[in-house]
């Protein structure tokens, strides 16, 4: 591969690729002159940087032309240069050092597709990155042992990535990046006292020294304890000098205890506190966190310190934990009893054998792992205030112009992807929608280059505005007519919570709370009803205000999210990485002179977790919130993406509603001939607009073509061009900026009206407004515990958190046979098929088979509305154990009171491997047995098991079709119900009467949601900071700050003064239910395997029914049988029918609409003719009417489209892996490019089965005949 002739040229300034023959154009194009970097020496560039250059990041090239193929011959040219630079920088300040190694790879090309980026010989290359973790350097560190260190994990992760993407082979490195970030590392050197809080608990001894080796210390007071003053450091002395404290600098920092660690015979890990201010006393409280530092190798000796800090003071403070049980006991449990803790994750148990299987199972998660306590462990509805509706909500719109780039071949670190576009904002419209008088809504419009930063300033402006006039002082309230009185007098319910106020003659305080008050409207002064104190108390005007973007995450956030953080500076983001962002939230001062307040930093460390994906258990009702409300001197802007609500397109959304719904619409076009232009979403030609000149240059409409996409390869209809005249006509356009401007006003009235009117929806049915949350699936998870009022018992008990998390299995999905044709008389004729479908046409000759592609109804609705745990979670003694009967009444009701999660080892014997091997029971998440295969998958298979965990159901269906049971290792039981089934139905009810398929996927959205909320991983939330500033300001922490903290993982700069950091967490909190997604997964699958085995198989036989392909809720068969629709219409009771035509040809009535768990013909009654199926989610089939529907996950819908059947055929039966090209929207750095991205589309490799010979039949891995070579 290293002699593989080069055709593409790697331009050492810009970072592009470009041809050979292309050189002279090249360095004159707008790209290269863009992006060509500083060199600092021959060889070495400054890519970019910030903070005047205390973040930055270079370039090293190597020093000789050709190819590098040796890693460490590569990455020695570099290490001198590197050297030098950094230490010119450890003479200022300790670094944080990152690399990361780019090198180009080639992939033999099966395309037989002309395609400019396949060269000569026919190789498809690529360029691919490996990154090293950020390691602290100092003026005292070993250089060479750290750069060894780097070449040891670039060498592994590249190795790796050949190993695991067959085919690819590395043509040559490229460059290596290092980032070199300022670090002030935290030091511990004199004496902090330590808080009242811990000293009470007697775990720690704090030594009084009074010069800076508090490290020295804490160590020696551990080896050397003793019972009289173990504060004072003459009992230490003589110990002075019996630690080898070499090349080690005092006060010693966090990054300095490795090398004492090697230095000597003792392993630490040091922990942190947090302060927390208890809810209702206001007290201030510390809890353990960390740990700061952990041992990568714990020794005989082990030592645990705690690292104090208090404010104003740089460097903290150690101090030796001498009892870790008695230190972290109160934050765990209030039982008082001597628990047994993890010193890696503080996790507490009760016996000290807990502890140790613990260890061994490798569940410490060296993190601070917090469990609800069990006063906190029942989870219910309590954020009633999410009711109130939020009395203004802006929405909000920008335009861009796509700025061709010219000249530029590829992306850097993808040769693959081309930016085609940049997007450069040209104009914003919002409108301010008001919720209690709509003459109060109004609409404010821009256009012009600076429209980003004039958009931050007016609703800046608009913000402080509505503040003062509606916000600021509350409206008391009016006095009640006597209507009001009566009503309020004869309430017996609060009409916040529904709840009963308690009797009169109770006088305790949690009566007090609850007794009867008048909550009246803070706007407008009117009494709203009866309700308890404390909810009058929570039923506050929320102190932000909701600006929805249509697709805000992935698109318009980019546009303004650094004029924002520039204007704003206090800006904080729900992250899913460090440039995506599922909300902005930022704060506006409201009174000139005012400072916004922030939260200390110690609540941030401990809560900025909870802003997660989604996690809207952790907003308004938090001390962030209340501190916003309760200190009114700014409010909130909440940037909200609506397409997390409203999963489809604008003109799909705008063409559900009903003429009446026009609200907005029609209060800005007010003559009837614009009002009803405008009810409907417009059209533009985004790609014909490449300058700003261009708007105003236009002086008519552009002509129908220009109006093409390339994003969805698509160009308008003569109707929408006509539409689009009507529109230019009716407003006397003079230039395109004026279409634009009507474009881009219709399109943010058309999102208000559609986002009000789920707002209704939501309200009406659910009693919740979602612009109090983030996303849909937090709407629905509060819907549903409001709407069924339980209460779940979260798990205190690590060990049964982590048998469920461990087990947790998603859908099943694989190709099992790969090619199959029907025969069978409801066939067309072969004059009726197209060309390349006619040999699909009926054979009499031949056996009559069916091909029928069924869908489950609902599927996880199906399960939720089954018996799912709740409560009382219980270890079964080994008594229980050895009693208990897994083929009696315990495993076979699957409607019991009692549930079980069981821990079984089974035998899956070679007598049932031919009839399970379509679809073994008990699937497992293993690496497929091929060598050099690592990445683990879901993979149904014929092995034993061991210790494998399921839903007590599941065990019951596998025992019933053969496995055997060899051993029960545990079982948890528990308490179950249909507890979910209330809330389940309401929404099918809902969704068997939508009017439109918005609603449909809604409803059935707002159910699984539930499954997705109760499956997060909370572990994997990120915690990603916006930062404008290198020091702390007022009491927001600075780029500095964050870099310095022990939880710094990462960072991203966008611009000089703009960075997003990312932190590890300090502690993760388990308050999610995970055991309700485990069992629904589980129980899903015993409807498959039910519909699968016990009425497929039972009914045509093993050998007659043929499973090809199945994926989580659906199936697909080749059946031999006379008649299939008319073994449907005998099993009417298990099949959905209603998307049948009522005259079909079979007979079959239509029934059973959008029941959950029938099944459903997803052909809608069309006769199959042929399947081809290449590995998950990768198949097409070719119905009777010619219609071929073709799936590829990762390539876009319009893009799938255009592939065509004989690209599957050519695929599977001659091994040619397919290309594909697609447009996307990407941003980078916060700047929106189009993108040309040529990927695999098409490959014929599977891993999830064994293929037979003849690429067609496959088995189950564990199956016999694979090792009898059939």
């Amino acid at each position: 591969m290293q002699d593989l002739k080069i055709t593409l040229k790697f331009c050492h300034w810009c970072s592009e690729y470009y041809v050979k023959s292309h050189a002279s154009s090249h360095l004159k194009s707008l790209t290269h002159k863009k992006k060509s970097q500083t060199e600092i020496e021959p060889g070495v560039y400054m890519v970019k940087s910030a903070f005047n250059e205390k973040i930055s990041t270079y370039r090293f090239m190597p020093q000789t032309e050709g190819i590098h193929i040796n890693i460490e011959v590569f990455l020695a040219q570099m290490k001198e240069k590197l050297r030098k630079l950094v230490t010119t920088q450890v003479q200022k300040n300790s670094i944080k050092l990152n690399l990361e190694l780019f090198g180009s790879y080639a992939v033999l090309s099966n395309s037989t597709e002309t395609d400019e980026d396949i060269d000569e010989n026919g190789f498809k290359q690529q360029v691919k990155s490996f990154n090293s973790r950020y390691e602290i350097v100092t003026i005292s560190s070993d250089f060479d042992a750290i750069y060894s260190k780097f070449i040891d994990i670039l060498k592994t992760k590249s190795e790796t990535f050949q190993d695991k993407d067959s085919g690819w082979h590395l043509i040559t490195f490229l460059y290596l990046e290092a980032s070199l970030v300022t670090f002030n590392p935290l030091k511990a050197g004199t004496f902090i006292r330590t808080p009242q809080d811990i000293a009470r608990k007697q775990a720690i001894v704090n030594v009084q020294n009074d010069d800076n080796e508090c490290f020295r210390w804490a160590i020696l007071s551990s080896l050397h304890p003793v019972r009289k003053n173990p504060n004072r450091v003459s009992n230490y002395r003589k110990y002075y000098d019996e630690l080898n404290f070499d090349n080690i600098t005092f006060p010693v920092s966090l990054s300095g205890i490795r090398r004492f660690e090697n230095q000597n015979d003792c392993s630490i890990n040091v922990f942190g506190l947090e302060k927390k201010k208890k809810k209702k006393s206001g007290q201030i409280k510390h809890e353990v966190v960390g740990p700061y530092y952990h041992t990568a190798n714990k020794k005989e000796k082990h030592i645990n310190l705690l690292y104090l800090q208090t404010d104003g003071i740089p460097d903290g403070h150690y101090c030796w934990i001498s009892n870790i049980s008695r230190l972290v006991n109160a934050q765990m449990s209030k039982n008082g009893h001597k628990r047994f803790i993890c010193d890696g994750c503080l996790v507490s148990f009760s016996k000290e054998d807990g502890l140790k299987t613990h260890l061994e199972r490798g569940d410490c998660a060296k993190v601070c792992t917090v469990l609800p306590k069990e006063e906190e462990k029942y989870l219910c509805f309590t954020d009633y205030h999410k009711s109130y509706t939020v009395p203004f909500t802006i929405y909000a719109d920008f335009e861009t112009v796509l700025k061709p780039i010219h000249g530029c071949s590829s992306d850097p670190t993808n040769k693959y992807t081309t930016n085609s576009h940049v997007h450069q904002p040209h104009s914003f419209c919002y409108y301010v929608k008001c919720a209690f008088d709509d003459s109060l809504s109004f609409l404010r419009q821009y256009r012009g280059k600076d429209c980003a930063r004039i958009f931050v300033k007016w609703l800046t402006e608009d913000a402080r505005k509505l503040y003062a006039d509606y916000f600021k002082d509350v409206v008391p309230m009016k006095p009640l007519s006597e209507e009001e009185m009566l009503r309020h007098e004869s309430a017996t319910d609060c009409f916040i919570c529904g709840e009963p106020f308690p009797s009169p003659l109770d006088n305790s305080l949690e009566s007090q709370n609850m007794c009867k008050v008048r909550d009246h409207d803070h706007i407008l002064g009117t009494y709203r009803g009866a309700a308890h104190m404390s909810c009058n108390l929570n039923y506050k005007l929320p102190n932000f205000i909701p600006v929805l973007f249509h697709n805000a995450s992935h698109y318009d956030m980019h546009l303004f999210v650094q004029e924002l953080a520039a204007q704003l500076k206090s800006i904080d983001v729900i992250a899913q990485n460090k440039e995506k962002y599922i909300s902005v939230s930022a704060k506006v001062s409201v009174d000139d002179g005012e400072t916004p307040p922030d939260i200390d930093n110690e609540w941030i460390d401990g809560h900025h977790e909870g802003l997660d994906q989604g996690a809207e258990d952790a907003d308004d009702d938090d001390e962030y919130v209340k501190a916003m409300t309760t200190n009114k001197k700014y409010i909130s802007l909440r940037f909200l993406d609506s397409f997390r609500f409203m999963a489809c397109s604008l003109d799909t959304l705008a063409k559900n509603l009903e003429p009446h719904q026009f609200v907005a619409t029609r209060k800005v076009f007010q003559s009837s001939e614009h009002f009803d232009l405008m009810m409907k979403k417009g059209v533009f030609p985004y790609e014909y607009v490449d300058s700003y000149e261009k708007l105003e240059d236009t002086v008519e409409l552009p002509s129908r073509e220009h109006f093409y996409s390339s994003l969805t390869e698509t160009a308008i209809s003569e109707e929408d061009y006509t539409y689009a005249v009507k529109v230019w006509n009716a407003f006397k356009c003079r230039t395109l900026a004026e279409y634009s401007d009507i474009y881009l006003k219709t399109d943010v009235v058309l999102l208000a009206d559609v986002f009000e009117a789920f707002r209704k929806v939501c309200q009406d049915t659910y009693q919740l407004d979602p612009c109090q949350f983030y996303t849909l699936p937090g709407l629905s998870w509060a819907a549903m515990m409001k709407y069924t009022k339980v209460k779940l018992e979260l798990l205190t008990d690590v060990d049964m958190l982590h048998f469920i998390r461990r087990s947790i299995r998603g859908g099943v999905a694989g190709c099992i046979q790969r090619h199959a044709t029907a025969n069978n008389p409801y066939m067309p004729a072969k004059e009726l098929l197209d060309e390349d479908f006619a040999h699909l046409s009926y054979r009499p000759e031949e056996d009559i088979r069916y091909l029928l592609y069924l869908d489950a109804n609902n599927l996880y609705g199906s399960a939720m509305s089954q018996y799912l745990p709740h409560s009382n979670f219980k270890w079964l003694s080994p008594d229980e154990i050895a009693n208990f009967d897994i083929t009696q009444q315990q495993c076979s009701n699957p409607n019991s009171d009692v549930g079980y999660i069981l821990e079984v080892d089974m035998t899956y014997g070679q007598e049932l491997h031919d009839l399970h091997d379509e679809l073994p029971f008990c699937p497992e998440n293993i690496t497929p047995p091929i060598e050099g295969k690592r990445q683990v998958k879901l993979i149904p298979n014929l092995f034993n098991k061991n210790k494998y965990v399921l839903h007590y159901r599941n065990l019951y269906q596998a025992i019933q079709h053969g496995l055997k049971v060899d051993k029960i290792h545990r079982i948890l039981s528990f308490n179950q119900s249909n507890w979910l089934q209330p809330y389940i139905d309401l929404n099918t009810k809902r969704r068997q009467a939508a009017k439109n398929a918005f609603e449909k996927d809604m409803y059935k959205l707002l159910v699984n949601a539930i499954f997705g909320k109760c499956m997060e991983a909370v572990e994997k939330h990120l915690n990603i900071r916006l930062v404008t500033r290198w020091k702390n300001y007022t009491k927001s922490r600075g780029a500095e700050s964050l870099i310095a903290s022990p939880h710094f993982h990462s960072l991203s700069i966008f611009n000089e003064n703009f960075v997003a950091i990312q932190l590890h967490k300090p502690k993760v909190f388990f308050n999610k239910p995970v055991y309700i997604g485990f069992s629904v997964l589980d129980i899903s699958k015993t409807t498959m395997y039910s519909f699968h085995y016990d009425y497929i198989k039972k009914l045509y036989g093993n050998n007659n029914a043929k499973l090809l392909y199945t994926d989580t809720d659906s199936l697909i068969y080749s059946i031999k049988t006379d008649d299939v629709y008319a073994d449907i219409k005998s099993n009417i009771s298990k099949f959905d029918t209603s998307n049948y035509k009522p005259d079909n040809p079979y007979g079959i009535p239509l029934v059973n609409k959008a029941v959950l768990g029938c099944f459903k013909d997803e052909a809608n009654g069309r006769p199959m003719l042929e399947f081809l199926g290449l590995r998950s989610k990768l198949y097409d089939y070719v119905l009777a009417d010619n219609t071929v529907v073709k799936k590829a996950k990762g390539i876009k819908k319009c893009v799938t489209k255009r592939l065509h059947h004989n690209a599957y055929r050519n695929c599977l039966f001659n091994k040619k892996i397919v290309l594909c090209k697609q447009s996307i929207f990407k941003s980078i750095k916060h700047v929106i490019h189009t993108q040309v991205v040529n990927k695999v589309g098409l490959s014929w490799q599977d891993d999830k089965r064994f293929i037979l010979p003849d690429g067609i039949h496959t088995l189950s891995w564990g199956n016999y005949r694979i090792n009898e070579g059939q």
